[in-house]
This record gives C-alpha cells, structure tokens and sequence, in this order.
C-alpha cells in the first residue's frame, strides 16, 4: 500500500477505505500494520469513527449498554457507550478516549477488523474455503470473542500489529509474548497449587 510508505503524499481515497472495508481480501495489511492504518481506514469521509457492524447493520444505534434496563433481554450489549456522530465534518470535536462515535470500545473494533480481514474457514463437507465476506459480528458477540480470544492467546489488541516486520520476524516475536505470558501464568498457578497444599498440611497439623 503506498500510503503505508507516504501517509502525506498518498492518502487514501474515500472509494479505496470503502473497498477495504467491504471486501476482506482488499487491503489486508491495514488491520495489522498499525493501529494509526487501522483507525484511519475506518474513519469516515465526515470524520466520524464507525465500526463495520454499526456501518452496515445497524445506523441508528439506538441498543448500547446505558440504554438497558432489567426487562432487557440483555444487560451486556457489547456497546457500552451511546453513540455520537456528526452530520458534519468537525475536527474540532474532542473524541472520547478509546471510543468509537458508534459507542464501541476501539480495542474490540480493531481486533475485530483484524479478525474479519485474516481469518478464514473451511467447510468439512465441500472443503471450500472463504473469508468473512458481508457477514460482522455483532457488539456481543464481539465482546465474547475478544475476552476468550485475550484468555486463550495472552495476547492484546496491541500486539496484533507488526509494524513492518516481516512475516517470520513478527512470528518470532509473537511466540515470543506468548511464552512469556504462559510461563507467568503457570509461575501464578504453581504458587497457588503451593499455597492450597501448604494451608492443608498446615490444618491437620
């Protein structure tokens, strides 16, 4: 992409961040490269920040997290913020930290770009194999997926991004986190086995 090379020179048109938005085989680089790449592609061309979701399924945004009362049928939504959007183009507004104007967390936004741009499944039947295509997530769902995803890969948004690195020297560096994640949980495990086997000894005695 040339505007990873020269974000001044070579700015992406609005017709170019539509494709890479629509098509999850266009652009695949913008929802790992950086988070900058990431969030600049999803802008819209009136400056707002819109998920994928709420950009194609649901405009209004009218169900998030403050709106929920105890005869919903769920009090977690997956968006915890109502939404602000301008009908105008406005840089002056003051964006809330961390959110986007649909209301949604921007950490769980772009793991889910990344996801809905990289993976891909494959049927055991007809052994066809196909992205994401229009389908999204919803803000729920998302939210489940982003927590397992944390806990299983002791990974965070921020380490998705490669900045550069070549394909194996960020492999490296991933594997690299990863095991250094996994053995501080095991070290917290193995104390906790020990302190459990210890206040046991300790009360027969």
């Amino acid at each position: 992409m040339s505007y990873i090379k020269n974000p001044y020179k070579n700015p992406l048109s609005d017709d170019v961040k539509h494709l890479i938005l629509s098509v999850p085989e266009v652009g695949r680089k913008a929802s790992f490269y950086t988070r900058e790449l990431a969030l600049y592609v999803m802008e819209t061309n009136r400056g707002n920040r819109i998920c994928p979701y709420h950009k194609t399924k649901d405009k209004a945004g009218r169900i998030h997290d403050a709106a929920t009362t105890k005869q919903s049928r769920y009090r977690v939504t997956g968006t915890p913020y109502d939404r602000i959007v301008n009908v105008k183009k406005d840089f002056t507004r003051t964006r809330r930290k961390g959110i986007f104007d649909c209301g949604c967390a921007e950490d769980d936004v772009l793991l889910d770009f990344y996801w809905w741009k990289t993976l891909t499944a494959t049927s055991a039947s007809s052994k066809i194999t196909e992205g994401w295509r229009t389908q999204h997530l919803d803000p729920r769902a998302r939210l489940f997926m982003k927590e397992a995803w944390e806990d299983a890969s002791r990974l965070t948004v921020d380490d998705i991004y490669t900045h550069g690195k070549g394909r194996w020297e960020y492999e490296a560096y991933r594997c690299q986190l990863q095991i250094q994640e996994f053995q501080e949980c095991l070290k917290q495990a193995q104390s906790k086995i020990a302190e459990k086997k210890s206040a046991a000894t300790t009360s027969k005695v």
